[in-house]
């Protein structure tokens, strides 16, 4: 279902694709992996409405699964190596900056769909609970950073105030996002 919300923007002209290392916003130098530009992709579709500014935040790129079947929503932030790392990431979430991104962006999602007019059955892969998106956080951390932050910051990437995400936000860092980009 996610690949009609992908049609509808390559039908209305807005869609934008690029390579996670080509993104401004990249911490992944290295990655050829294609992603969608959602920053681009907001930009365009307020221009459209005409207004000047985005009163909305939203994850930096979409990933869509091989199959088509999972949209994933990734906010990427490079790792800000003059703080304690723990203390970072713990902080990040715990100011609600990446889970208001991510709600904001179902919202821009929503909205260009409705917008734009799209078959009501998309509607339905969005509020149905047994294939919610998926959020990941993606940074530049090393795997011991990583094997760290994933257990500390468990209790706090946990999105409760809505069912159309699965379960907690996922972290990655380059390595495992590499993993996870084969495996889905």
């Amino acid at each position: 279902m996610p690949e009609k919300f992908i049609q509808l923007l390559k039908a209305k002209n807005i869609f934008n694709e690029c390579e996670l290392k080509d993104h401004p916003d990249t911490c992944c130098n290295t990655l050829n992996t294609k992603v969608i530009n959602f920053d681009e992709i907001k930009k365009t579709f307020f221009t459209t409405l005409s207004l000047n500014a985005c009163p909305c935040g939203s994850v930096d790129v979409l990933y869509l699964s091989k199959d088509k079947s999972k949209l994933f929503l990734i906010e990427m932030k490079s790792k800000n190596t003059s703080r304690n790392i723990k203390d970072w990431v713990s902080d990040y979430f715990k100011s609600d900056e990446v889970p208001k991104q991510i709600i904001e962006s179902i919202i821009l999602i929503l909205g260009i769909s409705g917008y734009y007019r799209i078959e009501k059955d998309f509607y339905n892969y969005i509020f149905d609970n047994s294939k919610r998106l998926k959020a990941i956080f993606l940074s530049n951390f090393t795997d011991r950073e990583l094997a760290t932050l994933t257990m500390a910051s468990m209790h706090k990437r946990n999105l409760k105030n809505t069912k159309m995400i699965s379960g907690k936000i996922g972290i990655y860092n380059n390595q495992s996002i590499q993993d996870f980009f084969t495996n889905n």
